[in-house]
């Protein structure tokens, strides 16, 4: 099989519409991405083997003879280790200007910004960043619609930050992955600073074409001359907790995922979930959480070179 080297990574934060980024960037012709949106291949201190049963259910899992032809859909979420094939993803390549992957882990991962300069040290990084409070409180609701947590907000906060056994795939990292400042370091460690874009999700959220066409500039390919404006892994709230409960502990969610379609799963999801009953992030949740997160925004602001005091208002 004919592989292409992958020459750009969009490297997280989880929740800070790296989805929607790669789903705008996808329909550029000179631009091929991975079919599978995250591989995350070079997060080799992330051991699949010490995953929580639950989690290990509702990850992804390539179908047979993945290989063979070229996925009509992206798979969200598989954990490949085997070189060929992660190489394989790029098969399908046919001279686009920008070869690339989006792996959330990657910019938690302490072992990924230095796998990837030692894949390929001319790739062209970004890195997306969310107000942390907001970034916390969206991967709150990703996991209570996945069924990972009942709990309140704050419960959910306390416990899994007190959790004995503590990872990506064993606990939610609730706080830890809005922890960016020494999460950045190691790519500025690795990569020169022209080789690294950093894109706020307050941006790309009031103007996604300039966000994008800013990356476009930065992957020197074309810019858009207009997207759809779009959300992609929106929020949503279960109808039934009891139902979405045991389709998540059984791991039917996530066989039936990989069947079928966008079109079928959107119909599913309207189906099973509902996105107006969305919680909002109370005035004193916000207060805590920029309390937790002040010193790290702070370093983050100076290491970046961009005025972040928003974050903390």
């Amino acid at each position: 099989m004919k592989s292409h080297k992958p020459n750009f990574f969009i490297v997280g934060a989880a929740k800070a519409g790296t989805t929607s980024l790669y789903q705008y960037l996808n329909t550029h012709s000179n631009l091929y991405f991975s079919p599978v949106k995250e591989p995350h291949y070079f997060s080799t201190d992330i051991k699949t083997s010490e995953f929580t049963s639950i989690y290990k259910r509702n990850i992804d899992n390539l179908p047979q003879n993945f290989y063979q032809n070229k996925p009509k859909d992206s798979i969200q979420n598989v954990f490949i280790r085997d070189e060929k094939q992660y190489l394989n993803l790029f098969q399908w390549a046919d001279g686009e200007s920008a070869v690339g992957e989006c792996s959330t882990s990657y910019l938690y991962s302490k072992e990924a910004a230095r796998n990837v300069k030692k894949f390929n040290p001319d790739a062209k990084i970004v890195i997306a960043l969310r107000n942390p409070a907001d970034r916390t409180f969206s991967h709150y609701l990703m996991a209570v619609r996945f069924g990972f947590t009942q709990l309140p907000f704050r419960k959910a906060l306390h416990k899994d930050f007190n959790q004995h056994k503590k990872g990506w795939g064993k606990s939610e990292l609730f706080i830890e992955l809005s922890l960016y400042y020494e999460q950045i370091k190691r790519y500025m460690a690795q990569f020169p600073e022209e080789q690294i874009k950093i894109v706020l999700f307050d941006d790309f959220k009031k103007d996604p074409l300039s966000t994008v066409n800013e990356i476009c500039d930065f992957l020197g390919i074309d810019k858009f001359s207009d997207i759809e404006n779009k959300k992609h892994n929106a929020a949503l709230m279960p109808k039934s907790k009891n139902l979405n409960r045991l389709m998540v502990n059984t791991g039917f969610k996530s066989k039936i995922s990989n069947v079928l379609g966008e079109k079928a799963k959107d119909k599913l999801r309207q189906i099973f979930f509902q996105d107006d009953k969305i919680p909002k992030l109370s005035r004193q949740d916000r207060s805590y959480l920029q309390g937790l997160f002040k010193e790290d925004i702070q370093k983050t602001s100076e290491l970046i070179n961009r005025d972040l005091s928003h974050w903390l208002k």
